[in-house]
């Protein structure tokens, strides 16, 4: 069974709905380096509450990254999901 160490509600709203959509993923807490890898599309997800410096350099490590900041973006992300 997984053992997944979300940081944050974002985070975990994140991945119950990729879990419900069937989308594989690994979270950073294993191993990703940003919070979420979707292997089957090769990309990233990082998720901010609110707008942080270092999110630049952490982007930058990698092509095709979706980055959510804030609740709204959140909700729909999790509407796109459900299409």
């Amino acid at each position: 069974m997984r053992t997944i160490t979300y940081t944050d509600h974002l985070e975990k709203a994140i991945g119950e709905h990729l879990d419900i959509y069937g989308i594989e993923f690994i979270h950073e807490s294993e191993g990703a380096d940003l919070d979420f890898y979707l292997p089957q599309y090769d990309v990233y997800i990082e998720v901010k509450q609110f707008h942080a410096d270092r999110i630049s350099k952490q982007t930058s490590r990698h092509d095709n990254v979706i980055v959510i900041q804030g609740m709204k973006s959140l909700r729909l992300f999790l509407v796109l999901l459900s299409h």
